[in-house]
């Protein structure tokens, strides 16, 4: 049954409306998840998508939940995406992994009557641990620095001594 704008009569007993879906703007939050990346460094990543229902009979019938559906393929696509590249390149690329997770969902959530408007990826963060080992090689860095600086400064100063 499928009911067109206007005035649609369903017959008691015959017919039923099975289920009301809005096909306004639905905003599905993904939740958060770690990720390998292809270095093996860990992230944590999280994401929202903007979806609307565009034909409610695939959304009822094409699929158990369509909300769950699309939450999970987001979530595994993105892993799959974030897995494929360097710790540095899914810092600093959202772009590039937003238009790559878009692409290679629309064809799949299109059987299920609904197009994705946008896909916004929230967060990308190392993991606290990796973190904590950024953040001691930052500081490894800066120390190598400076006994470079000193050492220079000291050969500097023994050179005008001669």
């Amino acid at each position: 049954m499928c009911f067109t704008p206007g005035l649609n009569v369903i017959i008691p007993y015959l017919e039923s409306v099975r289920q009301k879906i809005t096909t306004r703007d639905i905003i599905l939050d993904i939740p958060q998840q770690e990720v390998i990346t292809r270095d093996n460094a860990v992230i944590e990543t999280n994401a929202i998508a903007f979806i609307r229902v565009t034909k409610p009979e695939y959304a009822l019938y094409g699929v158990e939940d369509f909300r769950v559906a699309i939450q999970q393929l987001i979530m595994t696509t993105l892993r799959s995406i974030l897995g494929e590249m360097t710790l540095d390149e899914a810092l600093s690329n959202r772009e590039h992994i937003k238009n790559k997770l878009k692409e290679a969902i629309l064809d799949d959530v299109a059987d299920w009557g609904v197009t994705v408007k946008s896909v916004e990826i929230q967060d990308i963060n190392p993991s606290a641990s990796m973190q904590e080992s950024m953040e001691r090689q930052a500081a490894a860095e800066r120390e190598r620095r400076a006994i470079e600086t000193t050492a220079e400064g000291q050969k500097k100063r023994s050179d005008t001594r001669s």
